[in-house]
């Protein structure tokens, strides 16, 4: 199937089996239709001259469109519906010209091969390079983008028209009115085309949701909406035999619970997947380069819609979902893969045929026919090629569910950036053999940057449910066990209670897990405002509790303590890798080396499951992801939430902690660290800094706020004393974990900073002297050159270092602006010389920052003081009160930076000029001058005056300022009371001199002392 149709490609389309129709249009047309002919630039004018007939015929044909639709397959829907639509695209616009240039024959107009040319932006709307609607795209913007090319080809009409000899006969009148109805040519089409395809629509119910005539806001469950939908538009034929079977076991998915587990409280059941499933709201964008699918961030510009069973049924009857595949992203537990299996239960079967693939048993190696061909093979358990199943299944069409793509990635390791262009490839050239099939493609959006998504590819992400779905959610839950909770004394789920937990409950999945905790004894009912941590221990706590006691019986809690042992040991093997997910191999690996758990001994042919396996493949949130590779079954786990893994990275880290104050607190003596064995916590401490993920931070922060102070006390004198020998080489029962490559010292590093971080969450405020860190700098200064630049910046950005007075250290969590420095905290024997040196040496980038500017300090005046002051005077914007404070700080040291910030600032008030009076700067001959560039400029003069008199002799300040000061004190009015007035001013001056450099000063003393009267005021 073509992409688009051109205008002669639908006509001859639709008028199959109408030879007289299709001839007549022919004809009119020039044979551009049956012969092949090029349509030329004068050929459409020609076209346009014969439009009310073109019309005629063009709307007879659509007319006679929805016989043939009641008998048409899907694909052969899809095709009529896409040549329909084009007809009506240009039939609009000739009924608009029509409208607006009947008079005149276009064909005569006299267009030289100049003007001809403005035709080619015409000849766009006929040859299918039209915007195509699509279902990513509301109603209005698809018809705002084909207004646009409306206006487009409207106005190359008006530049030929208007430029032509029978134009410029016109009288002026005529074309002013013509010249209107040209400009509205757009909007008239745009209205005959809405009338048009809302008619078609009546043939084609699909159009009103390929075009998203109005889209729906009501909560819906299991896509039911999309089958109603398409069935309403289906011809009714039985489906094959093989289609037949394959709609049938998808179908049956509906009638399965929601979750395949059997880790359910006895008596509780869980809903079906036909009743459950909540249509999730999404954002759709078609790709482009500018395009960032990957980044959370950048779908917050996207807007949330509503409608997936809109966008659904819109997106697979329209031409574009044979061209691209359609990609759907979420998090882990966002219901993608469960998205695919109900829709391939609601595609009815009379007009599509449903291959869905877990790419997680397909040959990860294969290619994408083969993995297709290998999804076939296990829904049917017999070998059918694709071609052989599009054949059999007549003109029904094919859609292809791929899920799991992430799963390729991260478990093979191997890179598939090109899987989606061939998938884009495989669907071409289906099409081109004449079997077009739509392809959906499901992937974390974790990975989404590791896949190379083709231009024009719909990609849809799954968004979190809302308070409303919830709700809608909870209902069904309740329904289907309102039995069990009347049986066993028990409340129904609130909805309330789990909206307490936004982040779990927006997930399907998550929001099972909360609802399956709560069912045991209304948990969460009861503990509404729970912390997170204890929510979340709790959580962890039953589900490993409910998996043990399968199996044993009496007291649990060691049992659920390793179990839970080993789930963290899987947070740390992604927490030190860096990664979301962590191999198979990788977990056996580290559950050997920190706990002494082995895979069994191999007996008979199948190859037992190693301790990753076996524990994780117990618990349903934890996602297990497996490709085969040739024979090879690889996997990686998951947390369906990361926040799971980092809970239990700072659980296990706390056990950690407790186990060598446990030990310590029964020994007789504990004056060194040397008697605490704290070879697990280093070795769990000593790969990854705590501040990598900040949430496993907050945690801890609340393990330590919910243990008493005493326990507190003890736990960080423990820290201090690990402090107090960290750096010291001795052997470690635990060599043999390795989860990450890092050197000896980067590990004694990475393992101080976290023993100083378990220290700021203990004592909250923590003076690092009270854990034996007694010089900061250097200490940091070894973490820095051991960090990885990003460790780094999470680690200066995690921790407030505070310096107080005496220049003690503390921390604590938390960002913002770093407090101000005092004198006092700086160390007396360290200049700025000094610290050039150092710099200069060192190269550090975050000294050199400050290096920079200050090279601009004059030599002789390299001093912090000089800067500090240099910088509070001239760059701070203050208050005028923190301004007043910095004048009379610096008004003793520097009074020269003094007075000349003074000379500028208009705002400064007169106390604080009296105050400055009394300082080294207020002496000096020039804070007379400073006090005289202030008068007569809107301040308080009489004051300035007194103080004038009171501080200083008027003979020193320079002798334009001086009388440039009275003279604008005279032409303002001011009485100058018992000080000197201009006329005593005057006499005590040298005039020519000043008439030397200020002749206009002498030209208003003249015309002041004409003003007071003075004989000689005009010589003066």
């Amino acid at each position: 199937m073509r992409k688009r149709y051109g205008y002669s490609d639908a006509v001859v389309l639709l008028g199959k089996g109408e030879p007289k129709l299709l001839a007549a249009l022919d004809g009119l047309v020039g044979g551009a239709l049956l012969g092949g002919v090029a349509i030329g630039f004068l050929d459409l004018l020609s076209w346009f001259d014969a439009k009310a007939e073109f019309v005629r015929l063009a709307t007879d044909l659509l007319s006679k469109v929805g016989v043939r639709a009641r008998r048409a397959g899907r694909r052969d829907r899809t095709e009529l519906l896409h040549a329909a639509h084009a007809v009506i695209v240009v039939v609009a616009f000739f009924e608009a010209v029509d409208a607006a240039v009947s008079p005149l024959r276009l064909a005569k107009l006299g267009i030289d091969k100049e003007r001809q040319r403005e035709l080619l932006r015409l000849g766009d709307l006929f040859d299918g390079a039209w915007p195509l609607p699509t279902a990513d795209r509301n109603y209005e913007d698809n018809l705002g983008a084909l207004a646009e090319a409306y206006r487009t080809a409207a106005g190359s009409l008006v530049v030929v028209i208007e430029a032509a000899d029978t134009y410029a006969k016109l009288d002026s009148g005529a074309q002013a009115t013509l010249r209107r109805k040209l400009l509205k040519i757009s909007d008239t089409a745009v209205a005959r085309y809405e009338e048009l395809v809302k008619r078609l629509a009546s043939d084609f119910p699909e159009l009103a949701f390929w075009l998203q005539f109005e889209q729906e806001r009501t909560v819906g469950a299991s896509l039911a909406r999309v089958e109603a939908a398409l069935r309403a538009m289906t011809r009714g034929r039985v489906a094959e035999v093989r289609r037949a079977e394959l709609s049938a076991r998808h179908r049956a998915v509906l009638d399965r619970p929601i979750l395949d587990t059997d880790d359910v409280p006895v008596g509780l059941r869980l809903p079906l997947t036909g009743d459950a499933y909540v249509d999730p709201d999404f954002q759709v964008v078609a790709m482009t380069e500018e395009a960032r699918p990957e980044e959370l961030g950048w779908w917050a510009t996207w807007p949330v819609r509503t409608d997936l069973h809109h966008f659904v049924v819109g997106h697979l009857t329209a031409p574009d979902a044979l061209a691209h595949p359609l990609v759907v992203l979420g998090d882990p537990g966002s219901g993608k893969s469960l998205l695919t299996k109900v829709l391939a239960g609601r595609l009815p079967a009379e007009d599509f045929v449903v291959v869905r693939v877990e790419l997680r048993t397909a040959p990860a190696e294969d290619d994408v026919l083969n993995q297709v061909e290998h999804g076939i093979r296990a829904a049917l358990h017999e070998a059918v090629s694709l071609a052989e199943l599009c054949r059999a299944s007549g003109d029904a069409l094919p859609v292809i569910m791929l899920d799991g793509f992430d799963e390729l990635l991260q478990v093979t390791g191997v890179s598939h950036t090109d899987y989606l262009v061939r998938v884009e490839r495989l669907q071409r050239e289906c099409a081109e053999a004449g079997r077009p099939m739509a392809v959906i493609v499901t992937s974390r959006i974790g990975v989404a940057s590791r896949m190379r998504i083709p231009r024009g590819t719909r990609v849809l992400r799954l968004a979190p449910f809302t308070a409303e779905q919830v709700r809608w959610w909870v209902d069904v839950w309740n329904s289907a066990n309102m039995s069990h909770f009347e049986q066993q004394g028990r409340e129904p789920l609130s909805a309330a209670s789990v909206l307490a937990h936004p982040d779990l409950a927006g997930q399907p999945l998550l929001l099972l897990m909360l609802a399956l905790y709560d069912s045991t004894d209304n948990a969460l009912r009861r503990d509404l405002h729970l912390a997170r941590a204890v929510l979340y221990d709790r959580l962890l706590v039953g589900f490993a509790r409910r998996e043990v006691a399968k199996d044993r019986m009496g007291d649990l809690s060691a049992e659920v303590d390793f179990e839970l042992d080993r789930l963290s040991v899987v947070a740390f093997a992604m927490f030190h890798r860096g990664a979301l997910w962590a191999s198979e191999a990788d977990l056996d690996a580290d559950l050997g080396a920190l706990l002494e758990l082995h895979r069994p001994a191999q007996r008979g042919l199948r190859a037992p499951l190693g301790p990753g396996g076996a524990v994780l493949g117990r618990f349903f949130f934890i996602q297990r992801a497996e490709a085969r590779d040739h024979e090879t079954t690889l996997r990686t786990y998951e947390f369906l939430h990361a926040t799971f893994g980092e809970y239990l990275v700072a659980r296990f880290t706390w056990r950690c902690l407790l186990e060598v104050s446990l030990v310590d607190a029964v020994k007789l003596s504990r004056h060194t660290a040397a008697h605490l064995d704290d070879d697990k916590l280093h070795a769990v401490l000593s790969f990854t800094p705590l501040t990598e993920r900040r949430t496993v931070l907050d945690f801890l922060a609340e393990l330590a706020t919910a243990a008493d102070a005493p326990k507190r006390a003890h736990l960080l004198d423990i820290v201090g004393r690990l402090l107090l020998v960290a750096d010291d080489a001795r052997p470690r029962r635990l060599g043999r974990y390795h989860p990450s490559p890092r050197t000896v010292p980067a590990r004694h590093a990475i393992y101080g900073v976290n023993l100083v971080l378990l220290g700021v969450v203990l004592a909250g405020h923590l003076d690092v002297a009270d854990v034996y860190v007694e010089d900061w700098p250097r200490t940091t200064a070894f973490w820095r050159s051991q960090l990885a630049p990003e460790e780094w910046e999470s680690l200066v950005k995690t921790v407030r270092v505070a310096l107080r007075p005496g220049r003690d250290v503390v921390l604590n969590l938390g960002s913002g602006t770093p407090a101000h420095l005092e004198p006092e905290m700086l160390d007396p024997d360290f200049s700025l010389v000094d610290a050039t040196i150092e710099a200069t040496f060192t190269t550090d980038p975050a000294t050199n920052v400050f290096r920079y500017p200050l090279e601009a300090l004059p030599s002789t005046r390299f001093t912090l003081d000089y800067a500090r002051a240099l910088i509070e005077l001239s760059a701070s914007p203050v208050s005028p009160t923190d301004r007043a404070a910095r004048y009379l700080r610096w008004a003793w040291t520097f009074p020269d930076l003094v007075l000349d910030r003074l000379q500028h600032d208009v705002f400064v008030g007169i106390d604080t000029l009296r105050q400055l009076a009394d300082t080294t700067a207020g002496r000096a001959p020039r804070f007379v001058f400073v006090l005289c560039e202030k008068l007569g400029r809107g301040g308080a003069d009489a004051e300035l005056l007194d103080l004038i008199a009171a501080v200083g002799n008027l003979r020193g300040v320079n002798e334009v300022s001086l009388l440039d000061a009275w003279l604008r004190l005279h032409e303002q009015g001011t009485a100058f009371g018992p000080h000197p007035d201009l006329m005593a001013v005057l006499s005590r001056l040298d005039r020519g001199r000043i008439e030397s450099l200020r002749p206009d000063l002498i030209k208003r003393a003249t015309a002041a002392l004409g003003d007071l009267g003075e004989p000689g005021g005009e010589g003066v």
